[in-house]
Order: C-alpha cells, then structure tokens, then sequence
C-alpha cells in the first residue's frame, strides 16, 4: 500500500472522506491505472473522481438536478451524444443471445453476461456488425447552468461506436415522460442519479471502461464491479 493525500474525492466505506484526509491506495492499482493512463494530473483529477463516486449508490430527489426535455427544437448530433455515467463494465449484460452468453455469479445470483464490448468493435470494423445493430437511446438534459446535451440512455452501446469509431446511425428520442414510464436502473430518476459519479455533476464526451484486477485497495474485483478498475477510455 502506498499512502498520499489525494487531490480528488475518496470514498471509503461509501463514504466521502475529507479532502484532507489521509488515505492508503493500493500501490498495484495506482501502477496499473497509470501504466494505463499516463501520469497527467488533469487527467488523473477526472478519472480519479469519477472511479471514487461511482462507487456510491446515489440516491439524490429529482430537485437535486437540471431538467430533461419534453419537446424538442432540434435534432440529436450523432457525434456530440455524450455518455451519462461514470464507467461501463466491459462486457454487455443479461440482454446477449444465448450463443453469446456464458453465467457468472454475482453476489450469489447466477447472471448471464454477454459478449465483450472489444468484440463487437472487432464485428463492427470486420463489418459482421453495423452500427444499425446499436442503436441508441437518447434524452435531451438542461443541466443546473441552462447547457443542453444529448445522453445517452444505453452507455455500452454508445460506447462500442466510440471505440470504433463509427457514429450513431439509429437514434432513438427519448421524451421525459418515457423516462417517467420506466422503473428500475433505467428510471427517470435512477438515470439523473448517475450524473453525481460525473465531475461537476454533467455529462460527457469520454466513458471509462472497468477491466478485471485489484480496486483502489487492493483487492481483486470482476469488471462488472462499481470499483472496478478502468482499464481504457472510449471517446
């Protein structure tokens, strides 16, 4: 373990601990996240904050957060979409065909896990997939300084298209009543709360990918866990 006191939010026990506190990080994570990324501060200060707070189930009320559009007076940019949480797992989920799927066990329930994000970028370039095959679900958001963006309801999927580099070419428009309709993960306000793990609480351009290997302290973790660590950015 090497001990620093960081520039950015550290949670521990899901908590937020004081900026001035000292902390432990594992000296194999931090290797592993800069052999990855680089040593640039600026870089580490965004990415740092957003593995720390994604960490935390946030539960903040709708007031806590900007506006999501009913109408609209113009069209989705497909290249300027952005991404509405803080990390994807590298893997799709529950929704691959059965061909594609193999079971895992997540905290004591069998899940079904889909194929690699990194395969279907291979498919995508090969052309055994196209970007019709991913198609994107998007709402439009007024952040709490009046900026609208697009984002994404299906990050994984935006993500694949990122990573190889094809845009969007089937866009689904999201309004805020069809978010008032969904439960769950995909709920108008669970969709909201995933903006806290962001920096400055906004969407963005460049999505975090979480790879197998030891968390901030040291223990091992599957991708598909919230402390994960990233292994690549998609932008």
């Amino acid at each position: 373990m090497v001990a620093l006191t960081p520039g950015f939010p550290v949670v521990r026990d899901n908590a937020v601990l004081q900026q001035s506190s000292r902390v432990n990080f594992s000296a194999a994570f931090l290797a592993q996240q800069r052999a990855a990324f680089g040593n640039n501060p600026a870089d580490e200060f965004n990415r740092m904050t957003r593995y720390e707070l994604g960490k935390i189930a946030h539960h903040d009320p709708l007031s806590a957060f900007g506006t999501v559009s009913e109408t609209f007076t113009s069209k989705p940019d497909p290249t300027k979409i952005e991404f509405g949480q803080s990390s994807v797992t590298d893997s799709f989920g529950d929704g691959g065909k059965a061909a594609t799927t193999h079971m895992v066990d997540i905290d004591g329930e069998e899940v079904k896990r889909g194929k690699s994000l990194a395969q279907d970028v291979t498919d995508l370039r090969s052309g055994v997939l196209t970007a019709d095959d991913l198609p994107i679900h998007v709402f439009q958001y007024v952040d709490l300084d009046g900026d609208a963006h697009w984002v994404t309801q299906n990050n994984r999927a935006l993500t694949v298209l990122r990573m190889a580099k094809f845009n969007p070419t089937k866009i689904h428009v999201l309004k805020k009543s069809d978010l008032e309709k969904k439960q769950g993960a995909n709920s108008l306000l669970s969709v909201l709360n995933r903006f806290k793990a962001m920096p400055n609480c906004k969407p963005s351009p460049e999505m975090y990918i979480r790879i197998a290997g030891v968390n901030d302290i040291g223990q091992p973790r599957n991708s598909w866990d919230w402390d994960a660590p990233f292994g690549s950015v998609a932008k």
